[in-house]
């Protein structure tokens, strides 16, 4: 499937079509299963400034995020709805650490949403301390417009 992308991402929409077409249906449905929500804007944007403690890298921050999973659960199935995490590291000082969560989510869902996950989301926040200071509120922003600014 990276082969598909890679020819989508330089214009080879034809050849991707092909390579797409000799994909096993099941594969076919992953593919867009993996492809769908980057072709939707995402309803909100939560931003979350932190910086690291002395002593702690960012791998120790990324062990740390991870959310505690249950039985049979992988970490593409944690939020009961479509979302992706960003975790950037500041290239002049690397202890700043900002993570961005994009989240196809209705607004009128979230209240009840975030009951469903409280327990483990403390338990995830608690171990994320350990390692780094959260720095301000986290924001989240309902998206409003996305645009193509570049080729």
């Amino acid at each position: 499937m990276k082969n598909i992308k890679t020819l989508l991402q330089t214009g080879k929409i034809k050849e991707a079509l092909v390579a797409f077409r000799a994909l096993p249906e099941a594969q076919q449905e992953d593919f867009f299963r993996e492809l769908a929500p980057t072709l939707f804007p995402p309803d909100f944007l939560a931003v979350l400034v932190q910086k690291l403690k002395p002593g702690y890298s960012f791998e120790d921050f990324h062990q740390a995020h991870l959310p505690p999973l249950k039985k049979g659960q992988d970490l593409a199935h944690y939020f009961p709805y479509p979302c992706y995490v960003m975790s950037l590291q500041d290239k002049d000082n690397p202890s700043n650490i900002m993570t961005l969560g994009f989240a196809w989510l209705e607004e009128q869902k979230i209240e009840e949403t975030f009951k469903e996950i409280a327990e483990t989301e403390k338990m995830r926040h608690d171990k994320i301390a350990t390692v780094a200071d959260k720095i301000g509120p986290t924001l989240v922003y309902r998206v409003k417009e996305v645009a193509k600014l570049g080729s």
